[in-house]
């Protein structure tokens, strides 16, 4: 077991999950921060979004939550949605993690 209890150790890693605010990626959002990664939800319900981003503030990991609706092509487009994501999460946690995660 990994020194925060779970199973694997992603301290230091960054966790990227989409429609991570309801369902199996809120499930997976938790237990990527319990596993000890910061998490960015990417999700379009903005209420569900700060519900969920309060559970992952309350496990004690760094978290950032952004709208996104993937039916909506044209946000996904790789350049936008993934500079984006990036930009958010150099900010939030510093240029060189954010390259290691998500580069």
């Amino acid at each position: 077991m990994a020194g925060n209890g779970s199973l694997f150790d992603l301290s230091g890693r960054v966790a990227v999950v989409t429609g991570g605010n309801r369902g199996i990626g809120h499930a997976m959002a938790l237990g990527l921060a319990r596993a000890g990664a910061s998490v960015a939800v990417l999700a379009r319900n903005a209420e569900q979004n700060q519900l969920v981003l309060a559970e992952l503030k309350a496990i004690g990991k760094p978290a950032l939550v952004l709208p996104l609706d993937v039916t909506d092509r044209p946000a996904l487009a790789p350049a936008d949605l993934g500079q984006q994501c990036r930009d958010r999460c150099a900010i939030r946690w510093g240029a060189e993690r954010n390259r290691r995660c998500l580069g």
